[in-house]
């Protein structure tokens, strides 16, 4: 079987795969959570950088509504797709993707471009469940974000 899925990996478009649930180690102002899963760029979660829910290494999860074989995610990393306003706002440098599976987790690290447009990266896992994405490194926080991701996006096979 994995012979057939090598070839439909290489053939096949993956199909975007919509989170249905969102969750956030802490939230700068009204950034929740699910900001980063709306489909729109000029929205975002921001972690917070002080208070109550602040965290050393914020993480944003998102859950699936039943398993999925993930090929690759895509991420806008920062507040805004246009230059001024990204390169002025806090944006990851390193994320570490967690992918939850029926069996042992997946982890990986990737490090980011500095740059407000869409950063691809491949990840096949099968059986993926959610992922959780936690910002390592970060560019530019500001007094109360510690960092923002405009959106993530997760492709898995047909």
């Amino acid at each position: 079987m994995d012979g057939v899925h090598k070839v439909q990996d290489q053939f096949a478009e993956p199909l975007q795969v919509r989170p249905t649930a969102s969750k956030a180690s802490g939230v700068a102002g009204k950034q929740e959570a699910q900001l980063a899963f709306d489909g729109a760029r000029n929205t975002y979660w921001g972690a917070p950088r002080t208070g109550k829910t602040a965290k050393p290494v914020p993480w944003v999860t998102a859950g699936f509504r039943s398993p999925i074989n993930l090929t690759a995610f895509t991420i806008y990393a920062g507040v805004a797709p246009e230059t001024p306003k990204y390169v002025a706002g806090p944006r990851p440098a390193e994320i570490e993707l967690t992918v939850i599976t029926g069996g042992e987790p997946v982890i990986q690290r990737f490090t980011l471009k500095d740059v407000p447009a869409k950063q691809e990266f491949k990840l096949k896992v099968d059986d993926a469940r959610a992922v959780q994405v936690a910002v390592v490194r970060t560019i530019a926080p500001t007094r109360s974000t510690l960092t923002a991701i405009a959106e993530l996006e997760f492709f898995a096979r047909r």
